[in-house]
């Protein structure tokens, strides 16, 4: 078994109450993630193809990408670490491999 990361909205709030009309992923699963881009504030690539999603060995793996901090930004201008992803509300599953 492997585990893939699934969006299940954002973790803060947004003005329409359409999800997809302002491009959050919601029930999409994260298929490519670099942290990096965007000068830190990172690139996510979804899809709802369960079998084009990231695989994670465990549990905590998954964990790790989902709070990720980029090098190149490490902190927000708050001082807190910057982890781009955790603007999602996500849920760890479990899939074959």
């Amino acid at each position: 078994m492997t585990y893939v990361i699934r969006c299940e909205g954002v973790a803060g709030y947004i003005i329409s109450d359409k999800d997809n009309e302002n491009g959050v992923p919601t029930g999409q699963y994260l298929a490519d993630y670099a942290p990096t881009a965007h000068s830190g504030r990172g690139f996510a690539q979804w899809t709802e193809d369960v079998r084009l999603a990231m695989k994670f060995d465990d549990f905590g793996a998954a964990s790790r990408c989902w709070r990720q901090v980029p090098m190149n930004r490490p902190f927000r201008p708050d001082g807190k670490p910057n982890r781009p992803l955790t603007a999602f509300n996500i849920s760890i599953e479990v899939t074959p491999r």
